[in-house]
């Protein structure tokens, strides 16, 4: 119940495919949020996703997916860790990240999503118009 208040989830539909996600994360230079969390990263975003299966062995394409837009598929026959380096274009602002599993292409899994904002503009961050004025 408390992954679920926490956002911390993803749905699975299937029969006889037991799929188990470790770990989805977003993470910048020094920070890192998981599924349903948000939070603010310097840097190029780095997706992680850690994916566990029964049989060990199945073919399954991942679909990392920025603000609803497809931005990589991988196809994986094994289990473990991927790692995925967002060096899209244009980011710089508030996005979400998720990502899709699919197996014969048809969808398995779809996680929740984690929002961040991506370097972050300063006068943003610091939110005090006297503080602003100081800072020019």
């Amino acid at each position: 119940v408390d992954a679920l208040r926490r956002g911390s989830c993803y749905a699975r539909r299937g029969m006889g495919t037991d799929i188990t996600i470790n770990d989805f994360m977003i993470s910048g230079d020094q920070t890192g949020f998981t599924s349903g969390q948000n939070g603010q990263i310097s840097g190029t975003p780095m997706v992680t996703i850690d994916i566990d299966t029964a049989p060990a062995s199945m073919p399954l394409t991942v679909q990392i997916v920025r603000n609803g837009a497809s931005i990589h598929t991988i196809e994986v026959e094994e289990p473990g860790q991927l790692t995925f380096r967002d060096t899209g274009p244009g980011l710089k602002g508030a996005f979400f990240y998720r990502f899709m599993i699919f197996k014969g292409g048809w969808p398995i899994v779809a996680s929740n999503p984690i929002f961040v904002t991506i370097d972050p503009d300063p006068v943003s961050v610091i939110g005090n118009p006297k503080q602003i004025e100081a800072s020019l």
